[in-house]
Protein backbone atom coordinates (compact mmCIF):
# COMPACT_ATOMS: atom_id res chain seq x y z
CA UNK A 1 0.00 0.00 0.00
CA UNK A 2 1.25 3.09 -1.19
CA UNK A 3 1.37 6.05 1.78
CA UNK A 4 1.74 9.70 0.72
CA UNK A 5 1.96 10.91 4.85
CA UNK A 6 2.30 8.98 7.64
CA UNK A 7 -0.38 10.00 10.63
CA UNK A 8 1.51 10.03 13.65
CA UNK A 9 -1.22 8.64 15.67
CA UNK A 10 -1.07 5.44 14.08
CA UNK A 11 2.25 4.79 14.71
CA UNK A 12 3.58 2.56 18.05
CA UNK A 13 6.67 3.14 19.26
CA UNK A 14 8.62 -0.44 20.17
CA UNK A 15 11.01 0.12 22.81
CA UNK A 16 12.85 -3.46 24.45
CA UNK A 17 14.00 -0.90 27.52
CA UNK A 18 11.26 0.56 29.76
CA UNK A 19 7.59 1.54 29.99
CA UNK A 20 6.36 4.19 31.52
CA UNK A 21 3.43 3.87 33.49
CA UNK A 22 0.21 6.12 33.61
CA UNK A 23 1.36 7.86 36.59
CA UNK A 24 4.39 9.61 35.99
CA UNK A 25 6.00 10.90 39.07
CA UNK A 26 8.84 12.92 38.57
CA UNK A 27 10.74 9.91 40.67
CA UNK A 28 12.02 6.84 38.73
CA UNK A 29 12.13 4.28 41.97
CA UNK A 30 8.12 3.69 41.93
CA UNK A 31 8.74 1.51 39.28
CA UNK A 32 7.83 3.63 36.16
CA UNK A 33 11.01 2.33 34.42
CA UNK A 34 10.40 -1.28 33.80
CA UNK A 35 13.28 -3.94 31.68
CA UNK A 36 11.09 -5.96 30.01
CA UNK A 37 11.76 -8.06 26.61
CA UNK A 38 9.84 -5.37 24.57
CA UNK A 39 6.64 -2.39 24.74
CA UNK A 40 4.68 -0.87 22.97
CA UNK A 41 2.97 2.35 22.74
CA UNK A 42 2.09 5.47 21.42
CA UNK A 43 4.32 8.44 20.78
CA UNK A 44 3.09 10.56 23.41
CA UNK A 45 3.70 7.43 26.38
CA UNK A 46 7.31 7.58 25.64
CA UNK A 47 9.99 8.23 28.16
CA UNK A 48 11.18 10.41 24.80
CA UNK A 49 8.33 12.43 24.52
CA UNK A 50 7.46 12.79 28.25
CA UNK A 51 10.73 13.94 28.71
CA UNK A 52 10.59 16.85 26.12
CA UNK A 53 7.01 17.43 28.09
CA UNK A 54 9.49 19.10 30.75
CA UNK A 55 11.02 21.43 29.02
CA UNK A 56 10.07 25.01 29.99
CA UNK A 57 9.30 28.19 27.84
CA UNK A 58 11.75 30.74 27.82
CA UNK A 59 11.18 33.56 30.20
CA UNK A 60 13.06 36.55 28.40
CA UNK A 61 11.39 35.88 25.18
CA UNK A 62 7.97 34.18 26.33
CA UNK A 63 7.97 31.67 23.47
CA UNK A 64 8.76 33.66 20.58
CA UNK A 65 12.71 32.80 20.42
CA UNK A 66 16.02 34.99 21.60
CA UNK A 67 19.34 34.74 22.08
CA UNK A 68 19.11 33.37 25.65
CA UNK A 69 17.17 30.10 24.28
CA UNK A 70 19.44 29.38 21.41
CA UNK A 71 16.09 30.76 19.37
CA UNK A 72 14.22 28.09 20.06
CA UNK A 73 11.92 29.91 22.40
CA UNK A 74 12.27 27.03 25.26
CA UNK A 75 14.45 25.67 27.90
CA UNK A 76 15.64 22.20 27.74
CA UNK A 77 14.45 19.92 30.99
CA UNK A 78 15.78 16.78 30.60
CA UNK A 79 15.67 15.17 34.33
CA UNK A 80 13.65 12.68 33.37
CA UNK A 81 15.66 11.32 30.27
CA UNK A 82 18.77 11.02 32.19
CA UNK A 83 16.93 9.12 34.69
CA UNK A 84 15.84 6.73 31.99
CA UNK A 85 19.74 6.47 30.79
CA UNK A 86 20.76 5.68 34.29
CA UNK A 87 18.49 2.43 34.85
CA UNK A 88 18.71 1.33 30.88
CA UNK A 89 21.99 1.91 30.21
CA UNK A 90 25.23 0.34 31.46
CA UNK A 91 26.97 3.04 33.80
CA UNK A 92 29.50 3.54 31.32
CA UNK A 93 26.92 4.71 28.44
CA UNK A 94 24.46 6.97 30.82
CA UNK A 95 26.51 9.91 29.64
CA UNK A 96 27.00 8.79 25.92
CA UNK A 97 22.88 7.90 26.20
CA UNK A 98 21.87 11.38 27.67
CA UNK A 99 24.04 13.69 25.35
CA UNK A 100 23.21 11.90 22.22
CA UNK A 101 19.62 12.62 22.96
CA UNK A 102 20.13 16.41 23.84
CA UNK A 103 22.36 16.53 21.31
CA UNK A 104 19.58 15.62 18.18
CA UNK A 105 17.23 17.97 19.96
CA UNK A 106 19.14 20.61 19.65
CA UNK A 107 20.59 20.12 16.29
CA UNK A 108 16.80 19.09 14.96
CA UNK A 109 15.29 20.46 12.26
CA UNK A 110 12.88 19.71 9.47
CA UNK A 111 15.50 19.16 6.51
CA UNK A 112 17.33 16.39 8.27
CA UNK A 113 14.10 14.51 9.37
CA UNK A 114 14.51 11.55 6.58
CA UNK A 115 18.23 11.09 7.59
CA UNK A 116 19.66 9.50 11.22
CA UNK A 117 22.95 10.29 12.27
CA UNK A 118 24.33 7.27 10.32
CA UNK A 119 22.29 7.93 6.91
CA UNK A 120 19.40 5.80 7.13
CA UNK A 121 15.22 6.65 7.48
CA UNK A 122 13.03 6.29 10.28
CA UNK A 123 11.93 2.50 10.30
CA UNK A 124 8.69 1.91 10.28
CA UNK A 125 6.56 -1.68 10.01
CA UNK A 126 3.21 -1.21 8.21
CA UNK A 127 0.11 -3.76 9.97
CA UNK A 128 -2.24 -3.46 6.88
CA UNK A 129 -5.08 -5.70 8.78
CA UNK A 130 -4.95 -2.78 11.43
CA UNK A 131 -3.64 0.27 9.67
CA UNK A 132 -0.65 0.99 12.29
CA UNK A 133 2.95 1.20 12.05
CA UNK A 134 5.11 0.08 14.33
CA UNK A 135 8.65 2.07 14.94
CA UNK A 136 11.65 -0.21 14.78
CA UNK A 137 14.17 2.89 14.39
CA UNK A 138 13.60 6.07 15.14
CA UNK A 139 11.35 7.06 18.71
CA UNK A 140 13.36 9.86 19.80
CA UNK A 141 13.16 11.24 16.22
CA UNK A 142 9.01 10.82 15.81
CA UNK A 143 9.06 12.45 19.80
CA UNK A 144 10.91 15.69 18.65
CA UNK A 145 8.48 15.91 15.64
CA UNK A 146 5.18 15.59 17.67
CA UNK A 147 6.23 17.41 20.71
CA UNK A 148 7.91 20.42 18.12
CA UNK A 149 5.30 21.12 15.63
CA UNK A 150 7.54 19.13 12.75
CA UNK A 151 4.60 17.72 10.84
CA UNK A 152 1.68 19.09 9.20
CA UNK A 153 -1.43 18.04 10.75
CA UNK A 154 -0.46 15.56 13.03
CA UNK A 155 1.32 13.98 9.50
CA UNK A 156 4.73 13.71 7.87
CA UNK A 157 5.90 12.51 4.27
CA UNK A 158 6.18 9.18 3.79
CA UNK A 159 9.23 9.43 2.26
CA UNK A 160 11.03 10.11 6.07
CA UNK A 161 10.05 6.43 6.80
CA UNK A 162 11.53 2.92 5.29
CA UNK A 163 8.37 1.32 5.22
CA UNK A 164 8.02 -2.17 5.95
CA UNK A 165 5.13 -4.50 5.12
CA UNK A 166 4.01 -6.71 8.20
CA UNK A 167 4.54 -10.37 7.55
CA UNK A 168 1.44 -12.18 8.88
CA UNK A 169 2.93 -15.04 8.85
CA UNK A 170 5.47 -13.67 11.76
CA UNK A 171 6.24 -10.36 13.74
CA UNK A 172 8.67 -7.95 12.60
CA UNK A 173 12.26 -8.07 13.62
CA UNK A 174 13.01 -7.36 17.28
CA UNK A 175 9.11 -8.80 18.03
CA UNK A 176 9.36 -12.29 18.11
CA UNK A 177 9.85 -13.90 21.74
CA UNK A 178 13.13 -13.37 23.31
CA UNK A 179 15.45 -16.46 23.64
CA UNK A 180 17.77 -15.28 26.25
Amino acid sequence: MAHQWIDLNKIIIRNSKCLITDNLPNKIDGGNFRSEVHHLFKIKDSVHYKSLEDSVTCPKCDGDKCKHCDYRGYHLNLDLYLDYCKHTQPEKDTEWCFNNYKTLIESFHTNGLSMTPVGEKIIIYYMEGVDTFICEDGSHRLAIILRYGHHRENKIPSQFFNIIEWDPVGPPYGLEESNH
